[in-house]
């Protein structure tokens, strides 16, 4: 009778350890969900501001070019558009200066 009990006991004595244990991996966990939706929480307020803060550029990107009646496209397309703008211009300045030089030496016949 006696070996009965200390092994009753040593199982009760089991379980309270295994549920003690459990109690406190439930509450690392719950812990863990806390600051996870914390974080969260945190991480959507940043991406809604990088979210503000892209169509606030977005807009100014495009009144950049609304004054040259240009739709904007993104940088790496604008930067293109306005090295061939250049190109343009000097490939302008250039044949101004050849058809002045052709008036001037068709003045001098």
């Amino acid at each position: 009778m006696y070996e009965k009990k200390v092994a009753l006991a040593d199982h009760i004595s089991d379980r309270l350890r295994l549920n003690a244990d459990q109690v406190v991996k439930r509450a690392d966990l719950e812990a863990k969900i806390d600051h996870m939706t914390s974080r969260i929480a945190d991480l959507s307020a940043v991406f809604e501001k990088i979210r503000q803060d892209r169509s606030d550029l977005d807009v100014r990107w495009a009144a950049i070019w609304k004054p040259l009646n240009v739709s904007a496209g993104t940088p790496r397309e604008m930067k293109q558009w306005v090295l061939k703008a250049e190109r343009l211009i000097e490939k302008m300045h250039a044949a101004g200066k050849i058809s002045a030089r052709e008036k001037k030496n068709s003045g001098r016949m």
